[in-house]
């Protein structure tokens, strides 16, 4: 109703509702009662047809009805009508003449008072001689209970809805009664002290792992980024990555291209390749794909949102909790199995506004902070948006704290809890105080009904959650991802810009490098590859899969892993075939052998097997092609070490070079006449 006693709520009870008296006693003049129950019934009837009259007047005002000002005086009579009433209980000394001015009318015209007792068709005065509950005795709280109907009508922007999150659960606990609460026996919200208890250590306890979680992602927040390994990289590929020991002997490419190319397996080459697709991963997937300072941009996006979204809570309970008024005792109005605050001590608010409020901004602001920063610093594309959910997750953790290791009781609790808002649109006036004159029209309605004074406030809040968002995303990028982005190009310069292909080494004599260019256009590079892919061909065989660049060969095969049998040696005699394969002790004592002493040694001979490998790789389709075919045509006629006698004497001509000869003759060494201790096939 909107004629009804300053401050009242639609639907709800006033604010100076209480729970009734103590109970009537008998009236003692029999003539005064039954002038008493004739009045009243007169008035009932009475008030009856000026309530349906006024229930009109509020159907017209919904409507944009024009008669307020004719309604509103039937509603002043109502109010007339039943302050007399109370004039005639408080004549008699009924313990209940304080009802009449808590009154109500629902929308179907049915009349309640706050304690919930229907009197539509009991009369005015029903239940006055019967018996009633002694006072309870007083203490910090004072509750009123209403009834569902009638918070039905209550506006949804009236309240605050509380999560489950460890947060609010204290905050509303905190507001009830502090540490006190297990004192106030109530029935609707009564705890016990093992759950205010228990409500106080998760809170520390959410605090402790949100701080911790806080220092960690700074911890994993990198301040300089790869810019502060430019320089290191650009040494290791200096003195590393060109060396002529470095050469990939099957590709001819030197390990600074082969770590720009993604081909080595090591931290260098990994870092490489991040910085290279966070850069422009358009070279590996195309012209839809976003480079990093993009993807890393969106990502902090939303993070900042998020964060938004929290800071924005924490702000918009400091302004609900502040707004609510400064009572004695808390004021709790219970309906059904909500109860909603409607007034605190202001102590209480100090303690929720110092352990919960200020600490949740306070981590929330640090987590926005180093969580742009730790985004900002990540290389990997594919781990932006993961690190974004860990963030995520830490977020949340409030949450999971309380639906882990909570009661069901507390649960419950914050869940049925509300917080009354002083401040909504709905508990704005109708009217403004001049009209309000002159209707003489009091309360609160609907917003529905009401005229949005509040629409002003709501835009600036919603301009102040899109400023921040703006500013922390521009100051995100501008501050963090671009300098990132610049320190990433440099080391990836530092690393893969300039020539890739040049090698070198130090003279043995001076100490000073001497450099070579080892492009894939050199004559050396075409015609002595194959010799380079044998090596890694032997190796391939020897592990036991197959050759790369010609057929796979049994027989050829079991010679190289030495499980022939003419691999197997005798007692007191070779093997037929000096096979690559012997024990440890054999193995390491030839490391350190060298050339001179290899020639002298017994182990000199023809290595056929090895040979076999060579001239397989080289005939193969592979290398066998083009110009490199005039360079590698001797190996059609020589199928063996034995083969190669004339082209080791000199007598064939033509195409087989110097530098086959000098790779060949260490091979085919007694062929070619190398072992000092053996017969002299053929002399250079």
């Amino acid at each position: 109703a909107i004629m009804r006693s300053p401050g009242a709520a639609l639907g709800s009870p006033g604010p100076n509702a209480t729970r009734g008296g103590d109970g009537g006693g008998a009236v003692g003049d029999a003539r005064l009662e039954r002038m008493l129950s004739v009045v009243s019934a007169r008035l009932e009837a009475h008030i009856a047809e000026t309530s349906q009259r006024f229930a009109a007047f509020r159907a017209e005002i919904s409507a944009g009805g024009g008669r307020a000002a004719h309604h509103a005086q039937d509603g002043g009579e109502v109010l007339e009508l039943r302050a007399r009433v109370a004039s005639l209980e408080a004549a008699l000394g009924s313990p209940r003449a304080a009802r009449a001015s808590s009154w109500d009318t629902d929308e179907d015209g049915d009349t309640y008072d706050l304690t919930g007792a229907k009197a539509g068709g009991g009369g005015l005065f029903a239940g006055w001689f019967g018996s009633q509950p002694e006072p309870a005795p007083r203490m910090q709280t004072a509750t009123r209970h209403t009834p569902a109907a009638a918070w039905a009508q209550e506006p949804a922007d009236a309240v605050v809805s509380l999560e489950s999150s460890i947060w609010d659960c204290a905050l509303v606990i905190l507001l009830h009664q502090g540490c006190s609460a297990w004192r106030d026996p109530r029935q609707q919200w009564y705890l016990g002290a093992f759950n205010i208890l228990q409500t106080w250590v998760l809170l520390w306890l959410n605090g402790l792992v949100q701080v911790l979680f806080v220092i960690a992602v700074h911890s994993m927040s990198k301040t300089d980024g790869p810019a502060a390994n430019a320089d290191s990289i650009l040494d290791a590929r200096l003195m590393v990555g060109h060396l002529f020991s470095e050469i990939d002997r099957k590709s001819m490419m030197t390990r600074a291209e082969r770590t720009c190319n993604g081909q080595l397996l090591d931290s260098l080459s990994s870092m490489v390749g991040d910085i290279s697709e966070y850069l422009d991963p358009s070279i590996d997937k195309g012209i839809l794909a976003l480079p990093g300072n993009i993807i890393c941009f969106l990502a902090m996006l939303f993070w900042v949102v998020e964060m938004t979204v929290e800071i924005r809570r924490c702000a918009d309970l400091f302004l609900v909790v502040r707004a609510l008024p400064n009572t004695d005792r808390t004021v709790i109005e219970e309906t059904g199995a909500a109860h909603i605050l409607k007034g605190v001590n202001r102590c209480h608010k100090v303690w929720a506004i110092v352990f919960v409020l200020l600490p949740r901004f306070l981590i929330s602001m640090f987590l926005l902070t180093y969580g742009k920063r730790f985004l900002a610093n990540t290389t990997e594309v594919s781990e932006l948006i993961l690190n974004t959910c860990a963030l995520e997750f830490i977020r949340n953790v409030d949450d999971m704290i309380l639906q882990a290791l909570a009661t069901r009781t507390l649960l419950l609790f914050t869940q049925n809890a509300r917080i009354f808002r002083f401040d909504a649109i709905s508990q704005q006036p109708l009217l403004g105080e001049e009209v309000a004159e002159d209707f003489e029209v009091e309360g609160r309605v609907p917003p529905s009904i009401a005229r949005r004074h509040g629409s002003a406030i709501e835009a600036l809040k919603v301009a102040c959650a899109a400023v921040f968002v703006v500013l922390h995303s521009y100051s995100g990028y501008h501050n963090l991802i671009q300098p990132f982005a610049k320190g990433a190009q440099i080391a990836y310069e530092n690393a893969c810009d300039g020539n890739l292909r040049f090698t070198y080494l130090l003279h043995p004599v001076t100490d000073t490098p001497i450099f070579a260019q080892a492009d894939e256009s050199t004559q050396e590079l075409i015609s002595m590859r194959c010799f380079y892919s044998a090596q890694y061909e032997m190796v391939r065989m020897r592990a036991g899969l197959p050759p790369s660049t010609f057929a796979a060969n049994a027989s050829l095969t079991a010679l190289v892993n030495g499980s022939a049998r003419p691999c197997q040696a005798s007692f007191g005699h070779r093997p037929e075939v000096p096979c690559p394969e012997m024990d440890l002790l054999q193995l390491g004592a030839i490391q350190n052998i060298g050339e001179a002493g290899y020639f002298s040694s017994p182990l000199c001979a023809d290595l056929d097997v090895a040979y076999a490998v060579i001239r397989n790789t080289c005939l193969s389709p592979a290398f066998y092609h083009g110009s490199s075919i005039r360079e590698l045509s001797f190996f059609e006629g020589a199928t063996s070490c034995a083969d190669l006698v004339d082209a080791c004497s000199g007598r064939l001509q033509g195409n087989f070079t110097f530098r086959w000869y000098e790779k060949l003759r260490k091979v085919c060494a007694r062929t070619c006449g190398q072992c000092r201790s053996s017969e002299v096939v053929a002399a250079p």
